[in-house]
């Protein structure tokens, strides 16, 4: 009986592969793909009318009558060859096993899974190859009425984190996110970098689909036009800064690693050495940080430091840091500030009225500094003959052009 909330049915094979996310991997690196697929006879319902049309590909829901799963079936806007379906399945299996080994690091409390995807074929076939393994010469001929990727329905508001042009916003901006991007370009020896990052989160899990690979190498990933190869690794960091997650993994390039106003990965002391002295000495100035959370003293030549303190830096070591702050010159924890970065300095583009005590007043022209983000809102710190901190809403900033 056809559910009353689609319109549509059909019968087929769902077809899956009979290889694990990493043997996938290896196939690629090895210049070979995918040539197993494993046909299962299958129905489907699903609504004609789709929720969502990108670029490439246009989505419906959908269900197994079977097993009752619920599922998202994508259709290319214009055909394409098998290989392009191919491609598709490889990529996300090649991005599947770099998350599994990157959650493995355990540098980071989020964890990074890519959904899986597989194929539906509508035909007229009936069960004669219900549970067959075939090869893409056997299984071509089988493709009557279209086909379909299939991955599972996610439940969830739906954002995309990063793309593959370099472009970064900081309303999504998560920096697991961004580290695990640069991380795999580490990886793979600097050969591909995983961009195009798009999902829901569901507490501290990342449930992703449609990444793009970039890829250096022009025989592979060539079949998919968000591959940008060169062009678009260098425009990713153009604008990638270096977090913390970049730091605990060992791959940061900046010289200074910047923390980006998201997630802090520990706030608790740091247990490495400090500088060995302080200098009196006057230093030239190397920026102004905020302090996020408290600290106290535990040495003569600590700095007593309360929340919105504002740190004028004089020297950067290790997790250590000198600066002059209240009049003196002393050692902080970096973990425990956010420095101004030029590239979340913004302009309001409205006025607004604080509503509660945790917001501030802005008018039209003010100057803002990003420092972190709450439901829809962002903590700011205001620019002008002292700093102001509080939150506003996150539509009445732009970025300065």
């Amino acid at each position: 009986m056809k559910r009353t909330k689609y319109n549509v049915e059909a019968d087929g094979y769902h077809i899956e592969i009979p290889y694990t996310c990493s043997e996938v991997r290896k196939l690629i690196n090895e210049g070979k793909h995918i040539d197993k697929f494993k046909l299962k006879r299958e129905r489907i319902e699903a609504r004609s009318a789709s929720f969502g049309k990108g670029g490439e590909r246009t989505a419906f829901e959908g269900i197994f009558t079977k097993s009752e799963r619920e599922i998202v079936l994508k259709r290319f806007n214009k055909e394409r060859k098998f290989d392009v379906f191919i491609e598709t399945i490889e990529k996300q299996c090649v991005c599947s096993s770099l998350a599994i080994e990157f959650n493995q690091l355990h540098v980071t409390e989020k964890q990074i899974q890519f959904i899986p995807t597989t194929l539906f074929i509508s035909n007229s076939f009936k069960g004669i190859y219900d549970e067959k393994i075939l090869n893409k010469k056997e299984l071509e001929p089988l493709i009557e009425n279209g086909i379909f990727l299939v991955e599972p329905l996610l439940h969830g508001e739906f954002i995309k984190f990063n793309c593959n042009n370099g472009n970064l916003w900081f309303d999504s901006y998560h920096a697991t996110l961004h580290a695990f991007s640069h991380w795999s370009w580490c990886i793979s020896n600097h050969q591909l970098i995983i961009v195009d990052l798009q999902g829901i989160q569901i507490g501290n899990c990342f449930y992703l689909t449609d990444p793009a690979i970039l890829s250096i190498s022009e025989n592979k990933f060539s079949n998919s036009s968000t591959n940008l190869g060169e062009e678009g690794i260098s425009r990713f960091f153009e604008t990638h800064y270096c977090n913390q997650i970049c730091v605990a993994l060992n791959i940061n390039t900046d010289l200074y690693p910047k923390q980006i106003p998201d997630e802090i990965i520990s706030t608790e002391t740091p247990v490495n050495e400090k500088m060995s002295c302080v200098s009196q000495e006057p230093s030239t100035s190397l920026g102004k940080c905020v302090v996020l959370h408290p600290f106290k003293a535990e040495e003569i030549n600590d700095l007593n430091l309360e929340k919105d303190d504002i740190i004028e830096i004089t020297a950067k070591e290790g997790d250590w840091w000198q600066g002059r702050c209240k009049g003196k010159e002393g050692i902080f924890p970096r973990n425990h500030v956010q420095e101004f970065l030029k590239v979340f300095q913004f302009v309001c583009c409205s006025d607004y009225h604080a509503k509660n005590k945790d917001e501030i007043d802005v008018s039209v022209g003010d100057l803002v500094y990003l420092l972190g983000k709450k439901e829809g809102n962002v903590r700011v710190g205001l620019i002008g003959n002292e700093f102001k901190f509080g939150f506003i809403p996150f539509d009445v900033v732009q970025p300065i052009n």
